[in-house]
């Protein structure tokens, strides 16, 4: 079951009753169910023919109570994505180190992005089969996602040893390589399966700016990690 943080107690479910707990409790576990539903309706459906009579008998909630915790189904959305967004910051950021070689940040910071939408199938959907065209929101919050990333590659490029300099969009399309390899396998089926495309999101990410040799040894070593 995916957990919100700060969740009291992971092991509330559909069969906990109110009366069996604090009213922040019960509001938790909802939320929970509600964010989790939401992107596994988006998953199935899509954004667009997701509506919220689909999140709530899959959250197994209310209409009313679905109106407590959110204004719509967009509020709903964005909820579920936000959430998704912090985690994934967080794994490419924590792997950042002053004392860590760059190739090994990014390559450490692609394994923590892979394993998290690895463990969250539909959220994986939702973040890249969904987040671009659902709503204007949600596109903006997909590219502020990506500027995080970039500012990460970008001191790839910093450090690169190519003499000629590389341009500033290096990193917009190196990312832009792994995003698609990230869309095709998700759009097969095989969100589950992410971990192991490793080497190839660090050779997409990692060839504009140390060549193909080393980019190349990089993936090799990834693959045997």
């Amino acid at each position: 079951m995916f957990v919100i943080e700060g969740n009291p107690d992971p092991s509330i479910d559909r069969q906990t009753t109110s009366e069996d707990l604090p009213r922040e409790a019960v509001v938790q576990a909802q939320r929970t169910r509600v964010l989790e539903a939401v992107a596994e309706c988006c998953a199935e459906r899509g954004y667009a023919a997701t509506t919220v009579a689909h999140i709530v008998e899959r959250a197994d909630i209310s209409k009313s109570t679905f109106e407590e915790l959110f204004r719509d189904k967009e509020d709903c959305f964005m909820a579920a994505a936000n959430l998704l967004l912090g985690e994934l910051i967080t794994a490419a950021t924590t792997a950042y180190s002053p004392d860590k070689p760059l190739v090994q940040v990014v390559h450490d910071a692609a394994e923590g992005i892979l394993k998290l939408l690895a463990a969250r199938p539909a959220f994986a959907s939702l973040a890249f089969l969904d987040y671009r065209t659902a709503t204007p929101r949600a596109l903006e919050l997909y590219e502020s996602g990506v500027r995080v990333l970039i500012s990460l590659l970008d001191q790839v490029r910093a450090d690169s040893p190519q003499e000629t300099p590389l341009p500033s969009s290096a990193a917009r399309g190196a990312l832009g390589g792994a995003e698609a390899l990230l869309r095709s396998e998700i759009a097969a089926g095989r969100a589950s399966e992410l971990p192991k495309i490793l080497p190839e999101i660090v050779y997409s990410c990692l060839v504009p700016y140390l060549g193909l040799d080393e980019a190349l040894r990089q993936a090799a070593r990834a693959s045997k990690a």
